[in-house]
């Protein structure tokens, strides 16, 4: 089922995770951990926001309504990055430590695969599933 929503939590000055898939109107929580102030912010076309600087123990969320690549970043500490990857359908995933991964039931017909990185972007693959 598809990630309705997720959350980075500020920890050890980063975000974690770095990277976060979710549905188009999945709600991001984003958690101060650590003892010190924090900002959260996105200058991206799929979402512009500015959550302002809070303070550990608060946290600030917000919805994602369009398809994209939404860069987030602390206006406190350049270092901090994190990626939310906004999809427009139900299919897809993060894969386990190994690489593994599992996206469900698919329809049948010729589809497409895309394998997305922080730092090598998108490579795609493509191919056709069989009716059963």
């Amino acid at each position: 089922s598809p990630l309705r929503g997720g959350r980075l939590a500020q920890k050890s000055q980063g975000f974690v995770p770095r990277v976060l898939p979710v549905a188009v109107g999945g709600r991001v929580e984003f958690p101060n951990l650590d003892p010190i102030y924090h900002n959260v912010f996105s200058l991206s076309r799929a979402k512009t926001f500015n959550l302002g600087r809070f303070p550990r123990g608060e946290s600030r969320a917000v919805k994602l309504d369009k398809a994209g690549i939404v860069k987030v970043f602390c206006d406190i500490h350049s270092h901090m990055a994190a990626t939310v990857v906004v999809f427009n359908h139900p299919w897809f995933t993060v894969p386990d430590a190994d690489g593994d991964f599992d996206l469900g039931e698919l329809p049948a017909g010729n589809l497409q695969i895309t394998a997305w990185h922080e730092r090598l972007g998108a490579t795609e693959a493509s191919g056709e599933k069989q009716h059963p």
